[in-house]
């Protein structure tokens, strides 16, 4: 379970940096494409027009990605669930037939406690698993923007 914390942490505080890296593109770019337009307005024939024509292509085609990245993640993201709960399910069922076999309170005591432990620890596992897998789900989310908009940062330093 250690490493799979690591894992966790070492992909959050990937985001994180993913997220400032697109932060910073962003503004550098908000600047760039801001004086290209007020240059434009001035001097339209001197313009350049392929680089405004990509303001809004870029854009769609970014989103779109991201979208079908959200769409997937949403899916995969779904399938675990569903693994989850039939698992317990049948955790659970398993767990009653082993109780009802018990010949008395004490036993039945005994095992409740060890399937109580069993529950929460595979819970953790679990939770564990759905952290990690949002996390991918964030960095598969936002790569095709980072991607974007740190191209057209470097693109128009």
């Amino acid at each position: 379970m250690d490493k799979a914390l690591r894992t966790v942490l070492r992909d959050a505080e990937n985001n994180v940096r993913l997220g400032q890296e697109m932060a910073e593109a962003s503004a550098v770019v908000l600047q760039k494409r801001l004086e290209m337009l007020a240059g434009a307005a001035a001097n339209p024939l001197g313009a350049n027009h392929s680089e405004i024509g990509l303001m809004g292509s870029e854009k769609v085609e970014a989103f779109s990605a991201s979208a079908h990245a959200a769409g997937e993640a949403a899916l995969n993201l779904s399938d675990s669930c569903l693994e989850i709960a039939r698992r317990n399910s049948e955790t659970v069922q398993s767990n009653l037939d082993a109780l009802s076999r018990e010949p008395s309170e004490a036993s039945r005591l005994a095992l409740q406690t060890e399937q109580i432990a069993q529950f929460w620890g595979q819970a953790m596992i679990d939770s564990i698993e759905l952290w990690s897998q949002s996390l991918k789900a964030q960095a598969d989310i936002i790569a095709p923007v980072h991607a974007a908009v740190t191209q057209n940062a470097e693109r128009l330093k």
